[in-house]
């Protein structure tokens, strides 16, 4: 393959999710797009040997990876994933605080980055550094939910935890959402009247950032051309590049959906719940990812980005009452009571007006509804500047509601 210039890196061929027919072609496509990919970098001019060899090492670990898992070897398995993370656990682009991650507030918290400029779609990147984060999650049903009910199924009703992308049968997981378009998305378009969504306020978390994809590291390359003359920027951005490019293949491994529904095992989840094996090794809280629901990645960020949080039982095998039912970490959270989207369009929707909270818009809409590219979604086989949806005007109104714990972790 000829030599490539930095300059011209295209990683459109690879493109996500990946959509396959049948759960046997998984292993195979994994294996082939993969060794494509390092074959490209290998290709490019002017990228360092240790990001080469990065790019080899993690690609042979999943790889490797799911082979162990068809052999049964599934602590093997997790091993490779784990020695695979370990080495970005200094990375803060890759792990990081909630607070301060790429997956939830862009570019924001990495100064070093940016041009003192202010960016086209940004107000102020002191401002998207302190505005609270909006994270949704739904559930289906034409029952009177509480908010206990929207937080995890409680650990003695493990037998409905069914296997997710990333969690296994029997061990529950949390699932949010950026906004209720992605929470109705994942729920695979159910009906307005038994959708209900709560907004939720989360303690500053540590979260692997799996949001990544082609587009970024292709608008990596345009700020190294950009600040060819400023050597402290290129040279982070460089840095920032190389981490991109290294860790792409695990986020690759883990962008695949299948379209055969009646199945007990997904292959295309194997990698994303060993990655989920290993938080507690890394003492990581939780999984940042575009949902796979959408057409392509490049239209993820910011409204349709999911948070996997895993729950902890903490040895409470014994449930003396309501509370040990539900992880500790739930009682640092705060969230509003659920609101049925039927009832909010009634209510008058896009006319509904409320402003009970300290915060009347969401971050997404706040900082994320220009007519931009990131602002677009699909939505009725067509792109529309989700500002322009119920779904935002949905977000906005549950997010201004109060927020606090649920009532089981009030103190009588």
């Amino acid at each position: 393959m000829d030599k490539i210039d930095l300059d011209n890196i295209d990683l459109t061929n690879f493109i996500m999710p990946i959509k396959l027919n049948y759960d046997r072609e998984y292993y195979f496509e994994l294996y082939e797009r993969l060794n494509s990919y390092k074959e490209y970098i290998k290709s490019l001019n002017d990228i360092s040997q240790s990001t080469i060899e990065n790019v080899e090492d993690n690609i042979n670990l999943i790889v490797e990876s799911v082979e162990d898992y068809y052999n049964a070897d599934i602590a093997e398995a997790k091993n490779k994933i784990l020695n695979l993370l370990r080495k970005y656990t200094l990375d803060d682009f890759i792990i990081s605080e909630l607070d301060k991650s790429y997956a939830f507030r862009g570019l924001a918290p990495f100064s070093e980055l940016l041009d003192e400029v202010k960016e086209g779609y940004v107000n102020e990147y002191s401002e998207m550094n302190v505005y609270p984060l909006s994270f949704f999650k739904a559930r289906l049903g034409n029952s009177a939910f509480e908010k206990k009910d929207m937080l995890h199924i409680p650990f003695c009703n493990r037998e409905l935890v069914s296997t997710q992308r990333f969690s296994i049968p029997g061990v529950p997981c949390l699932y949010l959402g950026t906004t209720s378009y992605v929470c109705w998305l994942e729920m695979d378009k159910p009906q307005d009247n038994v959708f209900n969504v709560s907004s939720f306020q989360l303690p500053n978390l540590k979260i692997l950032n799996l949001v990544i994809d082609y587009e970024l590291i292709n608008n990596q390359v345009k700020n190294l051309i950009k600040f060819k003359d400023d050597r402290i920027k290129r040279e982070e951005n460089i840095k920032l590049l190389q981490s991109i490019i290294e860790i792409f293949p695990l986020v690759y491994a883990t962008s695949f959906s299948i379209n055969s529904k009646e199945r007990k095992f997904k292959y295309e989840y194997i990698v994303s719940q060993l990655i989920m094996q290993c938080l507690s090794d890394l003492k990581i809280n939780g999984i940042a990812y575009a949902s796979k629901k959408v057409k392509k990645s490049t239209r993820a960020f910011p409204q349709c980005i999911n948070l996997a949080i895993s729950m902890k039982i903490n040895k409470k095998f014994h449930f003396k009452n309501e509370r040990d039912k539900y992880a500790d970490i739930c009682e640092n959270i705060s969230l509003t009571e659920p609101v049925n989207l039927s009832e909010f369009i009634k209510m008058g929707g896009n006319n509904k007006t409320h402003t009970v909270g300290t915060w009347t818009k969401t971050f997404s809409y706040k900082f994320f509804s220009d007519n931009l590219p990131q602002c677009l979604i699909y939505l009725g086989s067509r792109e529309i500047q989700y500002k322009y949806t119920e779904f935002a005007n949905f977000d906005n109104y549950i997010f201004a509601l109060t927020h606090d714990k649920a009532n089981i972790f009030k103190v009588l």
